[in-house]
C-alpha cells in the first residue's frame, strides 16, 4: 500500500491508455472520414454535367391559326354564312346570338380569352 500512489483515475505511469484520449482519437478520426467523404461528394458533383440526360425539344406543328379563323368566320359568323343558323345551331348547341353574347363576355372579363401574341410574336387562337 506503500507504493500505491494513485488517485483512482488510471493516469498513473503504468503506461495504460486514457479512455478519453481513445475516444477523443477516436472522435477525430470518425469526423476526418466524414469531412473527407462529403468533400469528394461535392467535387465529383461538380464534376457532373448540369443536366444529366439529354434536351428534348418539343416539336413544332406550323398551324395556321389566321387562316383557321378566316375558315371559321366564313363559315359560321360573316353576315352571309356558308352554313346556316341550323347548322350552327347542330354544331355548336346554341343559337348564334348567345354564343356571341358568351364569346363577348367572357373576351371582357379574362384576359384568356382575348387574341395575344405567342413567343415567337405570331397571334395566337381567336376567341371564337
Amino acid at each position: 500500500m506503500a507504493s500505491g500512489s494513485g488517485n483512482g483515475s488510471g493516469t498513473g505511469g503504468s503506461g495504460a491508455p486514457d479512455w478519453r484520449q481513445i475516444v477523443r482519437d477516436e472522435l477525430r478520426a470518425v469526423t476526418s472520414r466524414e469531412i473527407n467523404r462529403a468533400l469528394q461528394a461535392a467535387m465529383q458533383q461538380q464534376q457532373q454535367p448540369a443536366v444529366p440526360r439529354p434536351i428534348h425539344h418539343r416539336t413544332q406543328i406550323p398551324r395556321d391559326r389566321i387562316a383557321a379563323h378566316h375558315r371559321l368566320y366564313v363559315d359560321y359568323f360573316a353576315l352571309e354564312p356558308r352554313f346556316g343558323d341550323n347548322s350552327f345551331r347542330r354544331r355548336f348547341r346554341m343559337m348564334r346570338p348567345l354564343f356571341l353574347r358568351i364569346v363577348g363576355t367572357l373576351e371582357r372579363q379574362y384576359k384568356y380569352f382575348r387574341i395575344r401574341e405567342d413567343a415567337v410574336g405570331k397571334p395566337g387562337h381567336t376567341p371564337i
